[in-house]
């Protein structure tokens, strides 16, 4: 699922490894003739993706354990943070059972993809924010190594997907709330560490924004892109809320706990109560994002990980509301289905399943490994019809120029060969036979599969 994406992050932590670890040049593979540098969220996780195959090399294992272990930080992170944040065992145990069973991050929890680093920078971020504000204010002993660690992990999430940066609003919160304990110092100092770790984020994507306009390269979207069809951004939201919250995102027995949780933090509401409006500043920024991003939230629930945080919290709140009452008897019963419900819902997991269409071939590792060595590794190729520009090129191991499903035309071809392309790698042979791109065509050199390879020339005149 989102193949393209996680070729795109593949592409580009392989190309780390082989073009040099500079972090301030995130390349892709649909470059045409340039080096293909362009902007990106900051390449945090595929840095340290290319850092781990330079020990290991480049093999899947490779990236799904670093994955894994990830995940595993987000569990003993949601742990540490909801416990220290409601001084509660028990609600740091129901906390970690609850993200366990989360569809969605039991499914990506392996994908090669940028949030599984930012979500458990975020947990471990917030938790040792918490753990220095208490040392600060409540015992009167400056920790550093709590206020570094915490703005290290807080700017690595904002750095790797800047929707993260949305945790500053529960800290702000949290900080006005317990005001009272404050002096000024705290306050400067708090203030300076937000303003500094935003503006670090944002830098890097107005950073990014430009490597982008340099390139032309387009592969990633850093601009906000809002719904402009308020009909399709109906039934996008209408199905976020029916089925892509409680069913994908959490599981229907988490999504219970969370309106109970809701419930009892605003209806039953406590004057003692000093989490309600950290969590309602939090929630508030991110039903904005939501709504800014609604065209991308049709087809992309993992841009909703970064909501983990407040509904793991919230289903955990939900449960120990209702352990002591008349109830207890339903929720022990709810609690317990949590597996079997994160199991209904992605099983058989679609990266257990076998493409059916061109890109079949790419599970067939001998007919794949003569389509990569068909031709030299660093000539650049025309490549198609991939409307991704990014899986053919990832699995095939090139660069060059890609073209979708608008197919190749002979203005096309000939630009790319007087830019220096010298092989043509396609899934679609009626394209090659197309008369007016004869003259661009050599010989044909391999065919597995769907996939045809030519050698290109410049036709005489």
């Amino acid at each position: 699922m989102h193949l393209w994406r996680q070729c795109n992050t593949l592409a580009m932590a392989r190309n780390f490894l082989e073009e040099g670890m500079n972090p301030f040049k995130p390349r892709v593979d649909n470059r045409f003739d340039t080096e293909g540098v362009t902007g990106s969220q900051f390449p945090s996780f595929e840095i340290l993706l290319a850092s781990i195959y330079k020990v290991t090399g480049e093999h899947y294992w490779a990236q799904r354990t670093f994955c894994l272990f990830l995940h595993v930080l987000g569990l003993v992170g949601i742990f540490l943070f909801v416990k220290t944040l409601t001084h509660s065992q028990s609600y740091g145990n129901m906390a970690v059972w609850t993200y366990a069973w989360s569809p969605m991050l039991f499914y990506y929890a392996i994908t090669a993809l940028p949030d599984n680093l930012a979500l458990p920078c975020s947990l471990w971020g917030m938790y040792a924010f918490l753990k220095w504000f208490k040392a600060w204010t409540v015992h009167k002993r400056f920790s550093f190594l709590w206020m570094l660690f915490s703005f290290l992990c807080i700017t690595v999430a904002g750095l790797t997907k800047i929707q993260y940066l949305a945790l500053g609003f529960f800290i702000v919160g949290y900080v006005w709330v317990n005001r009272k304990t404050l002096l000024i110092k705290h306050w400067i100092i708090f203030s300076v560490f937000g303003a500094t770790s935003s503006t670090l984020a944002l830098s890097w994507y107005m950073y990014a924004q430009r490597l982008i306009d340099k390139s032309g390269l387009q592969d990633f979207g850093l601009k906000f892109k809002p719904e402009d069809d308020f009909k399709r951004g109906l039934t996008t939201l209408i199905s976020n809320l029916t089925s892509t919250l409680p069913e994908n995102i959490l599981n229907y027995s988490s999504f219970v706990f969370v309106v109970i949780g809701i419930y009892f933090l605003l209806v039953k509401k406590s004057p003692r109560n000093k989490l309600r409006i950290p969590f309602l500043l939090w929630s508030g920024v991110f039903v904005i994002y939501h709504f800014v991003e609604l065209r991308q939230m049709e087809h992309h629930d993992y841009y909703m990980m970064a909501y983990m945080p407040i509904l793991i919290t919230a289903s955990s709140y939900g449960v120990l509301k209702l352990l002591d009452s008349k109830w207890m008897t339903y929720v022990a019963i709810l609690v317990s289905i949590q597996p079997l419900l994160a199991y209904a819902r992605i099983a058989p997991a679609r990266f257990l399943s076998v493409e059916t269409d061109d890109k079949n071939i790419f599970y067939h590792e001998e007919s794949l490994e003569r389509l990569q060595a068909c031709v030299p590794s660093n000539s650049l190729c025309v490549v198609g019809p991939d409307n991704s520009r990014c899986i053919y090129f990832y699995f095939l191991k090139k660069k060059g120029f890609g073209f979708g499903e608008e197919g190749l035309n002979e203005e096309t071809l000939k630009d790319a060969v007087q830019r220096g392309a010298k092989y043509l790698y396609i899934s679609d042979q009626a394209i090659s036979q197309q008369q007016v791109l004869e003259p661009y065509i050599d010989s044909a050199l391999c065919n597995e599969g769907n996939f045809y390879v030519y050698s290109l020339k410049i036709p005489n005149k």
